[in-house]
């Protein structure tokens, strides 16, 4: 069955379930918006999608709109009966939520302004903005409210292994390309974290549109421009996101040719200057980015108490702990059963298994890059700046967080590195050495708790 007919067949399936939705909470704003969000997937292959990737972009998005629409419905009538006390993904959502029927509550143009000015939404007043727009929009009461937002959020996370695709196609043959994709959209943390009311989806999605991009063999001023407006945007979404972002721009400008190197340095230089200024000068930033790791290590250890592994590689002396929690961060949660929780019931807990299934397919990720680690230098070579940024990225978000929903957004990067080791994502041999490694950390673990 050729791409097009499949994502064809996929389209009354989807439009069945918003009208199912629609039937339910009495509101025609789930079939209006499932209308809107596959048309807009349409418009967005056709536009920005080179015609050879079209079809299959198109067929990737549209499969996993479906699947992660039902997967957010279903776990929605399961988990969440007060939408201001109840959650799936993360306790966030229900602050989001409650903050998104308050600020309803006003006028569009009273909504963005509060968003924008009010100290409670500084963090990421276009989030908020985003948010209460989308609510007042529905008219839904708050526990549809929450199903529709979170199924935005789904929209955004459908794209996700779309770019995939077009990242790993720079480095393999198409059909490989589109596997490596499905698998992604299947085995990573987007699967999970793309069903709740959250922003990381959103900021990832940025990222990973930048790292395409970059990535891309052609290079124009156009897309620097383009660079400098998600960088904005990303800004307003999570504000330590938006300052690392400026160094994501900065690879660009060094991958552009030598004639126009000196004129998009002096540029970039003359725009960074300009957003340090706006923002308030190097104090504000440094000072910004310091209480923002503090609380999120605060947070950490507040959650890592139940692992005595995290807390323990945090007290390390410098730069032993980098190196530790950083290697923690990328096969946490560790064991991956501590996402499950008893007093939550089997069938529950069935709907955390795609966590638990992407901390397994992740750890095997990285096992693969290292075992292959004098292979992974020929693409190194030719992704230099990137790697290297993306490295510093998950350094960084790891001493302040190592959680996987802060760490996803450069994740492609390391992905692409694990497609091109080898055209088998999947490996019978590398999955008993996952396994035996995993079982002696298992061991290990067990020995410093104990």
């Amino acid at each position: 069955m050729r791409n097009k007919e499949f994502s064809t067949i996929l389209f009354p399936l989807y439009i069945l379930i918003g009208l199912s939705l629609t039937l339910l909470s009495q509101n025609f704003s789930f079939l209006i918006s499932f209308g809107l969000y596959y048309f807009f997937v349409v418009f967005i292959g056709f536009l920005f999608i080179k015609k050879i990737n079209k079809s299959n972009f198109l067929s990737i998005v549209t499969l996993f709109l479906s699947i992660y629409s039902v997967y957010a419905i279903i776990s929605h009538f399961t988990f969440i009966e007060d939408p201001f006390t109840d959650y799936f993904v993360d306790i966030d959502e229900t602050k989001f939520i409650y903050d998104a029927v308050e600020l309803a509550k006003l006028d569009y143009s009273e909504i963005w302004y509060n968003a924008f000015s009010k100290f409670q939404y500084s963090g990421s007043p276009l989030f908020y903005a985003w948010i209460g727009s989308l609510q007042r929009l529905s008219d839904l009461n708050p526990f549809y409210g929450l199903l529709f937002q979170k199924l935005n959020v789904v929209l955004f996370g459908s794209f996700i292994p779309g770019i995939v695709y077009l990242i790993c196609d720079q480095i393999t043959d198409k059909k490989n390309a589109f596997k490596a994709a499905v698998i992604y959209g299947l085995f990573s943390f987007t699967f999970f974290y793309s069903i709740g009311m959250m922003r990381d989806i959103h900021v990832a999605l940025i990222y990973i549109i930048c790292l395409y991009i970059i990535i891309e063999n052609t290079y124009s001023f156009k897309k620097n421009f383009i660079l400098i407006a998600l960088g904005v945007i990303v800004y307003y979404l999570r504000f330590e996101n938006g300052l690392f972002f400026i160094a994501l721009i900065g690879v660009f400008a060094l991958k552009l040719g030598k004639k126009n190197k000196g004129f998009v340095t002096a540029a970039a230089l003359v725009v960074l200057a300009g957003l340090i200024i706006l923002i308030g000068g190097l104090d504000s930033i440094f000072g910004s980015a310091g209480n923002t790791i503090q609380s999120y290590s605060l947070r950490g250890v507040e959650m890592a108490e139940v692992n005595s592994l995290g807390v323990q590689l945090m007290r390390l002396p410098v730069p032993i702990n980098w190196i530790g929690i950083t290697a923690f961060g990328q096969i946490s949660p560790f064991p991956f059963w501590v996402i499950f929780e008893e007093e939550k019931g089997l069938v529950k807990n069935i709907f955390y298994i795609p966590h638990a299934i992407a901390c397994l397919f992740w750890f095997g990720v990285w096992t693969r890059i290292i075992l292959y680690s004098k292979k992974s230098k020929e693409l190194f070579k030719k992704y230099k700046y990137t790697c290297i940024v993306t490295v510093l990225y998950i350094i960084v978000v790891s001493m302040a967080q190592p959680n996987a929903r802060r760490l996803m957004a450069v994740y492609p990067v390391v992905f692409m590195i694990f497609v091109f080791l080898s055209k088998k994502e999947l490996k019978l041999k590398e999955f008993i050495l996952d396994t035996s490694i995993y079982a002696i950390l298992l061991l290990i673990y067990f020995f410093l708790k104990a």
